[in-house]
């Protein structure tokens, strides 16, 4: 099995998420150790949710684009 290849600089650090989501229209914020995101043309922030949450929503939009996903995706 080949190691997962991304591209370079890539980051799975908050403000490079948030930067990635900012990039795809979503809105990301932090309050008390959970987050919130804002869909595009929504104005309602999501329920509070777990750092997972988030990244399968990114690993779903990597996913559409062609890129390698964070979490590694059953065959």
């Amino acid at each position: 099995m080949t190691p997962r290849q991304f591209e370079e600089g890539f980051s799975t650090d908050y403000h490079a998420i948030q930067s990635f989501l900012e990039r795809h229209g979503y809105c990301l914020r932090q309050s008390v150790g959970r987050c919130q995101i804002k869909k595009p043309g929504s104005r309602k922030w999501s329920k509070n949710m777990h750092w997972t949450k988030v990244l399968d929503l990114v690993d779903d939009i990597r996913a559409a684009q062609g890129l390698t996903t964070i979490k590694v995706r059953a065959a």
